[in-house]
């Protein structure tokens, strides 16, 4: 499969995969200058990308675990990138971290982009609760295997 996409600057380097396995494409912070993040904050890091995502499928953008040991997380823990978006891919960060603050150095890799198929086939259909099929599980939420 072939996904396009577009560079705002020839300087960005490509999203690239570090192994033939990897599972994601590295997505760099877009800037020519170091960026400080304080701690509890949010900062919106541009990467100067943008994808066309083929219709059927979704990019999500993910937080590369190195940076999350630090402390910075992505704002919504999974960025959907949609297929009918032709904007630049912007990364929320937020950071809670140890420090008082962290730096993000220009064009670090900060994300990864995943690309996974999506179904566009799904109808919602309203039922009365009693109608709804049972399981073993039931209503059984966070906890309720014993683990918590």
């Amino acid at each position: 499969m072939i996904i396009k996409f577009s560079k705002l600057d020839e300087r960005i380097p490509n999203p690239d995969r570090k192994t033939h396995l990897s599972s994601g494409f590295d997505i760099v912070n877009y800037s020519y200058e170091p960026i400080v993040v304080e701690k509890f904050k949010t900062v919106m890091l541009r990467t100067g990308l943008i994808f066309e995502v083929p219709e059927g499928f979704e990019g999500q953008l993910r937080i590369r675990s190195g940076i999350s040991f630090k402390g910075v997380l992505l704002l919504n823990g999974i960025g959907t990138i949609d297929a009918d978006y032709r904007g630049e891919v912007k990364i929320p960060i937020i950071y809670l971290g140890n420090e008082d603050s962290i730096i993000i150095e220009p064009f670090e890799r900060v994300a990864q982009m995943v690309f996974l198929a999506v179904s566009h086939n799904i109808v919602l259909c309203q039922v009365g609760e009693i109608e709804l099929s049972k399981t073993l599980r039931g209503a059984g939420g966070l906890g309720h295997t014993g683990k918590f």
